[in-house]
């Protein structure tokens, strides 16, 4: 599927969203933010730190040295005063890292550029070439499916987005397949063969890489929890349905159907 097929799928241009519609679509689906599994509180921290092997062996002693027929209670009490060190201090490494790191995580933000319309109704003279579009920072998880991604150098791929325009584009997929070398991506793919894993597309950029060289226009495809699982090996056809979200045609296949339908988003309510 081209970057013609998937902006008309996605309602959108080249030009980009308006501010109205950018905001209704972020109503509809949410902040472009992986669900991340919540900090845990201190109670529950401290029930983690206490039960490990080194607390288990010093409580068997402790209880060891006061079931025999002379119990030493002595023993007992340093060895309870050991274990409450112990876990004392080990709460408070946990806490204090977890603290500084949940601080860390929500100073960091990332901006990206995308261009959006300047007006509601906007004219584009084509013969002049004078368009009301511009290149716009917002913050990553303002994205939207149908926004309009520039792609830079140092840039690190806040969504799956389908290639528009590409200019001596490498890409660093090493944090999702663990290959160091760059991955050139075109707009104008060569050409796919089925059962080519979904990271070959070469017409497609994924959450999480980054930019090695040139530059691109691209348009936001999933965003947030949305986006679908890459690791697959699926036809082409199959994979562009299943990035854009689109529903699967009768004409496929039991097989092709089995593979897909945990990977297709569930259709709102």
């Amino acid at each position: 599927m081209g970057a013609t097929g998937a902006l008309s799928h996605l309602q959108s241009s080249i030009h980009g969203l308006t501010t109205a519609q950018a905001a209704h679509r972020l109503k509809l689906n949410g902040w472009n933010l992986l669900s991340c599994k919540k900090p845990l509180s201190w109670w529950q921290l401290l029930l983690q730190v206490i039960p490990n092997p080194f607390n288990i062996l010093l409580a068997l002693i402790a209880i060891i040295s006061v079931v025999n027929p002379v119990p030493n209670w002595a023993t007992f009490v340093i060895l309870v005063v050991m274990i409450a060190i112990s876990c004392t201090v080990r709460f408070w490494q946990e806490y204090r890292s977890n603290a500084a790191a949940t601080r860390l995580q929500s100073s960091i933000t990332n901006d990206v550029q995308v261009q959006r319309q300047s007006t509601e109704h906007p004219s584009l003279d084509e013969k002049s070439g004078n368009s009301p579009i511009k290149g716009t920072f917002i913050k990553a998880e303002n994205l939207v499916p149908g926004d309009i991604l520039l792609i830079n150098p140092g840039d690190s791929i806040p969504a799956d987005c389908l290639l528009i325009r590409g200019s001596h584009l490498t890409i660093s997929q090493s944090s999702l397949t663990g290959e160091s070398a760059g991955v050139r991506k075109t707009a104008d793919p060569r050409g796919e063969k089925d059962g080519l894993d979904t990271f070959a597309l070469e017409n497609v950029v994924f959450m999480g890489t980054s930019v090695i060289s040139g530059n691109g226009l691209a348009v936001v495809l999933r965003t947030g929890d949305g986006r679908p699982n890459p690791r697959t090996t699926l036809s082409p056809r199959v994979r562009a349905l299943v990035l854009l979200g689109q529903p699967l045609k009768p004409q496929l296949t039991r097989s092709m159907l089995g593979k897909t339908q945990l990977l297709l988003p569930s259709p709102k309510r």
